[in-house]
């Protein structure tokens, strides 16, 4: 879960190890992404997602 202006970039780093929090995890696949005009509401829309609600959101639609 994270917000960033370059998703694939992203995702290659977290594959290549160049991530510390998810370095020697697997491989790593984007099942869900949003995207949002400002940093503000991505930020905003990851704490949602990091809540409890959010997490059972998340289940209901089949992504965690």
């Amino acid at each position: 879960m994270g917000h960033t202006a370059d998703l694939q970039r992203r995702l290659w780093e977290h594959n290549i190890g160049k991530s510390l929090s998810t370095r020697g995890k697997g491989r790593w696949e984007l099942v869900f992404h949003e995207e949002f005009p400002t940093r503000p509401e991505a930020v905003q829309r990851e704490m949602h997602f990091i809540s409890v609600d959010g997490r059972i959101e998340l289940k209901s639609k089949g992504i965690l």
